[in-house]
């Protein structure tokens, strides 16, 4: 390989002619040092590690939590009405609702964990595929480990049924929702590039943060599930609505082209997010305590 340039020739009435300087350029390869791209690999094989078991830890405590949580539904709840409902469980009000409409608790039990099921497995196996093809990119790995993670971490009443049945796991799993909150912030105001661009999305970002205490001050204020039932249906709605309003400003204003057609996955997991929650808000506005409680 050559580099070439145009010079004047004065000998030549002005004109100019192409000048050859023989200059081989480096092989990409040759840029990298052999210690730095062996680190490269390590590092990769870490990453993938990591996100492995955090996968299995994710599928696992899924799969548990629905066990328990099938267990404590055929019992009536004697807590208070709100702490029922927050942890997904049926008072005997609930209970003569249900029987009401021609349903028993059996029937219930099966509908509500095939419906938390179908929609982890959305997640899970979206999350897995992103992992397949990019798994070198660091913003795909992040965006597929939240997926992962919220398919196994993603539903209250699950865990909830699984640290009753375990209470050991309290605190792991309270970590797990943390850093699975920290992901969805990134997630969502990010994709595809990595960066809060505007700048002014970073106010959502602080929205969630006030969130975070509730995974460990269940009875503090900030605990949605001891907010009105209309109450979450707003804020809810708003505040994934406003996500959904923020990726398509970014659509429209800030991202390039190539990013834009990245992009387009992330309406379908803004879709996914929706249905979790059009799923459950009949029993948010039940009145006058909801049997199942987002968050």
């Amino acid at each position: 390989s050559c580099k070439c340039h145009w010079a004047s020739d004065n000998t030549a009435g002005g004109k100019k002619r192409k000048i050859v300087t023989e200059q081989p350029l480096r092989q990409s390869a040759d840029r990298i040092p052999p210690a730095a791209a062996h680190a490269n690999i390590q590092r990769g094989r870490l990453a993938e590690g990591v996100w492995l078991a955090l996968a299995l830890v994710s599928v696992s405590v899924h799969i548990a939590g629905c066990i328990f949580l099938y267990r404590d539904i055929q019992r009536a709840c004697t807590l208070l009405p709100p702490d029922c409902a927050a942890q997904g469980l049926l008072t005997v009000e609930n209970v003569r609702r249900l029987t009401r409409l021609g349903w028993s608790v059996d029937h219930y039990s099966l509908w509500l964990l095939a419906a938390f099921s179908v929609i982890a497995g959305l997640y899970f196996v979206v999350g897995t595929l992103i992992f397949a093809h990019r798994s070198h990119n660091r913003n795909a790995w992040l965006t597929s480990l939240y997926l992962v993670l919220y398919a196994g971490i993603g539903r209250a009443p699950v865990i909830q049924a699984l640290t009753r049945g375990i209470p050991e796991l309290g605190w792991p799993i309270e970590s797990l929702s943390l850093l699975n909150g920290v992901l969805s912030i990134f997630f969502f105001l990010t994709f595809p590039n990595g960066r809060f661009l505007p700048r002014w999305t970073l106010l959502f970002g602080l929205w969630g943060i006030v969130r975070f205490p509730a995974h460990f001050l269940p009875d503090s204020p900030l605990n949605i599930n001891y907010w009105p039932g209309w109450l979450i249906v707003i804020v809810l709605a708003s505040f994934y609505g406003s996500l959904l309003g923020v990726q398509i400003y970014r659509y429209r204003y800030v991202l390039t082209r190539s990013e834009r057609q990245q992009t387009k996955w992330v309406f379908f997991g803004v879709t996914l997010t929706m249905i979790g929650i059009i799923v459950q808000l009949p029993f948010f506005l039940l009145d006058p305590q909801p049997v199942v409680v987002f968050s």
